[in-house]
C-alpha cells in the first residue's frame, strides 16, 4: 500500500518508477534517486534520496547506493524528522489506514519531490554542503567537486 502513495506522489513530479522501490527524475545536471528500504526485523520503511551528479558519471539508472550523495530523506527537515520516520513505521498506529495513505502522498507530493528537485541543482548542493555533509553520505569526489566549482583537480577520480 505505502508504495503505491509514494509512486503517486512522486510521478505527479514527474519522476519515473524503476523496480519495486526506486524512483528516478533525470535533470540537466544529475538526477534523483527515492529509494524505499524495509528494516528486516519489523515493518519500519526507510526513504532514502541518491543525488548521482553526471560531471561526475554516466549512468541512466544508478542504484541508491552508487550516488554521489545518499541521505535519509527525514533528517533534511530537522524540525519533523521525528514526525516523517512515524509517518513509515507502520508498527505504529497513528492514523487509521485511509488517513495514512494519505499523509504519505502528501509527504512524497509536497515535501520528497521538490527537496529532490532542489537538490539536483548544484548551486543549491554547494549552498547546502555543510547541512548536507552532516546529515547524508558525500563520496569524497563529489565533495571536491562541490567545493572547486564543478572542476576536479589532476588525480581525481571521476566515477
Amino acid at each position: 500500500m505505502m508504495k503505491k502513495e509514494i509512486s503517486r506522489g512522486l510521478r505527479a513530479a514527474g519522476f519515473e518508477r524503476k523496480g519495486a522501490s526506486d524512483w528516478y527524475l533525470h535533470g540537466p545536471e544529475s538526477l534523483a534517486v527515492v529509494n524505499l528500504q524495509k528494516y528486516r526485523f519489523s515493518d519500519i520503511w526507510f526513504v532514502n534520496i541518491g543525488i548521482w551528479i553526471k560531471d561526475l558519471g554516466d549512468k541512466c539508472y544508478p542504484k541508491f547506493s552508487e550516488c554521489h550523495l545518499n541521505i535519509r530523506a527525514p533528517s533534511l527537515w530537522p524540525d519533523q524528522r521525528v514526525e516523517f520516520e512515524e509517518l513509515f513505521d507502520l508498527n505504529e498506529e497513528r492514523f487509521p489506514d485511509d488517513k495514512w495513505a494519505e499523509q504519505q502522498e502528501i509527504f512524497a507530493r509536497d515535501y520528497l519531490a521538490p527537496m529532490c528537485m532542489e537538490l539536483m541543482d548544484t548551486a543549491t548542493l554547494r549552498e547546502r554542503i555543510e547541512l548536507l555533509k552532516r546529515t547524508g553520505l558525500f563520496m569524497g569526489v563529489a565533495i571536491k567537486w562541490l567545493r572547486n566549482g564543478s572542476r576536479l583537480a589532476n588525480g581525481d577520480q571521476m566515477v
